[in-house]
């Protein structure tokens, strides 16, 4: 069920139907946020990665897709290790540690789908294995990649640049320059 925030009497339209309220009432706020408090789900069906996403600070959003890519390299490369060197190709170092160092860069060029070539899988296993990751990479990145042309980016964009920037406004239907406070 959905409910308002700020609404009087609490039901379940979701707002896009075609009930007209006394007092203002709308799916989304002027700032882009959502204007609905979700209730009567389970914390399993109110999991949701995406929105989470967006809504934390920037600061917060870099370190977990810092954390979360090295955890899951680190992941994969023990997983490598653990099927055996000899079951990928061009592992040149004699150390252990070298070739798990190795394993980890293997396991980076397969998540980014880059591939460059110095250390291949040879045997079913392992190719199985790099070909779990690399899908699992590109669902991974198709989660990532939007939420960084969410909201919070737009003031960066200007900073970046030095100069002004118009931005289509989503919620007026005028061109906003961003910083302007009449927008």
């Amino acid at each position: 069920m959905a409910i308002f925030n700020g609404k009087k009497n609490n039901e379940t339209e979701i707002g896009f139907g075609s009930k007209n309220y006394q007092d203002s009432v709308r799916f989304l706020n002027i700032d882009g946020t959502v204007n609905v408090k979700r209730t009567g789900l389970g914390w399993k069906n109110n999991i949701d990665i995406y929105h989470w996403l967006i809504n934390i600070s920037l600061r917060r959003f870099i370190l977990m897709v810092i954390l979360f890519y090295a955890f899951i390299n680190m992941f994969f490369a023990t997983i490598y290790y653990l099927v055996g060197s000899e079951n990928f190709g061009g592992l040149l170092s004699k150390s252990e540690m070298n070739k798990y160092i190795d394993l980890i860069f293997f396991s980076s060029q397969t998540i980014t789908t880059v591939g460059y070539g110095h250390v291949y899988p040879i045997g079913h296993l392992a190719s199985i294995i790099s070909s779990i990751q690399s899908l699992l990479g590109l669902m991974i990145f198709a989660i990532i990649l939007p939420s960084l042309s969410s909201n919070k980016f737009d003031g960066i964009l200007v900073i970046l640049n030095k100069r002004a920037v118009s931005f289509p406004h989503p919620f007026k239907s005028q061109t906003c320059v961003h910083g302007n406070p009449s927008c």
